[in-house]
């Protein structure tokens, strides 16, 4: 129960500091937005939709998966649904006696989602019917990795797990203690060449050998420093992004790296800072800070393309990626598109007052997905 405190206490001062509540008297003043702007893009509303309700509890990230042309969804009151990323119709829809606590991740045939008592569901892609449930010890708030006959899951106790495929049984365990202050939400374990790339809550990094567990390397991308427990406090909890042998991620209080994956040597860090996931393009990587400022580093030398402080305070959603531009959304329910190669702000579209997280298949289309948890569509050209 102390731990719960402390956690809890140590939240909301960090919070409080990155104006993540922004009714409060002490936190930063989101920016103004602009009132014109040119309209360099076309952003056309196609469809939007009800996929559940209390999308957004304790802060959890909700990420769509997308396949083909279908989008699958679930929400916190246990709703999952597969709709046609076209239209919007609702193709099927499963409700389940449980919380959902992490996003979708698609296998070959089946969907498997974390639940907020520690279990992992594996559906059927085609109806939504259980296949298999399998047991971890922790609440699952990052999205569950597949890749071969196995299942990899973190639990927010610390454990990383693999299950099998076929029906979920346990095939290795690495235990992690995690610090006692912490962000709300884990980092998601990433799977790429054999090896299961995992980043913790003290700020390190580490690799696993997919089939037996075995610890290949660890690299810490964020060390404590500071004189009181806010200032030293480090996380991570931004997704791995692995591209061509590298391995790229941000943390907060701490680095944005980029770092081999075969053995963790570092290729180049730049001090930034960071909760949110980041989006990875064949010349740059973006990355929003903790002030909201979104800024672009070259992904072959880390050095700093350009910095977009016009929304700043903002709490910027993480960044997505569309066939010529970068879109965040912000606290008040808009959703801002920049060109990639100066950041210079290209259109604005406002879907409702809630927040938002975006998704994206790096074409015209662009998934806002809101604390309602409504799903809409839009088109940008």
């Amino acid at each position: 129960m102390m731990r719960n405190i402390l956690k809890v206490t140590v939240l909301a001062l960090a919070f409080l500091s990155l104006g993540a509540c922004g009714d409060k008297d002490n936190a930063p003043t989101p920016k103004p937005l602009a009132k014109n702007i040119a309209a360099d893009l076309k952003v056309e509303p196609i469809w939007k939709n009800s996929v559940g309700n209390g999308a957004f509890v304790a802060n959890l990230r909700y990420q769509l998966a997308q396949n083909k042309q279908n989008i699958y969804v679930s929400a916190y009151n246990g709703s999952v649904s597969l709709l046609n990323s076209q239209t919007g119709n609702v193709i099927w829809k499963k409700t389940y006696k449980t919380n959902f606590s992490s996003g979708a991740s698609i296998g070959e045939d089946a969907l498997y989602i974390g639940t907020s008592d520690g279990k992992v569901y594996a559906l059927a892609l085609k109806d939504g019917s259980t296949l298999w449930q399998a047991q971890t010890a922790g609440s699952i708030q990052s999205k569950v990795a597949v890749s071969g006959d196995k299942v990899v899951v973190y639990s927010h106790n610390g454990d990383l797990s693999a299950f099998s495929k076929q029906a979920g049984q346990l095939i290795w365990q690495v235990p992690h203690v995690n610090n006692d202050f912490l962000l709300e939400g884990d980092s998601s374990p990433v799977i790429a060449n054999d090896q299961v790339v995992m980043a913790y809550h003290n700020g390190d990094v580490s690799s696993f050998d997919l089939d037996t567990g075995k610890f290949l390397w660890t690299r810490p991308i964020a060390i404590v420093s500071g004189d009181n427990q806010v200032a030293q406090m480090v996380d991570i909890i931004a997704d791995p992004v692995v591209r061509d042998g590298i391995v790229y991620l941000v943390a907060y209080h701490g680095n944005a790296v980029a770092m081999q994956l075969r053995d963790g040597q570092l290729l180049w860090q730049k001090p930034l800072s960071s909760f949110r996931n980041i989006a990875l393009s064949d010349k740059a990587l973006f990355v929003v800070n903790d002030k909201s400022v979104l800024v672009a580093l070259d992904k072959n030398t880390g050095s700093v393309l350009w910095q977009q402080k016009d929304l700043l305070n903002r709490r910027l959603s993480a960044p997505v990626l569309l066939s010529s531009s970068v879109a965040v959304a912000d606290y008040a329910g808009f959703i801002h598109f920049l060109a990639r190669d100066d950041g210079h702000i290209l259109a604005r579209a406002q879907l409702g007052s809630l927040p938002l997280l975006l998704s994206s298949n790096q074409d015209h289309m662009l998934y806002a997905y809101s604390q309602s948890a409504s799903l809409a569509a839009l088109k940008v050209q």
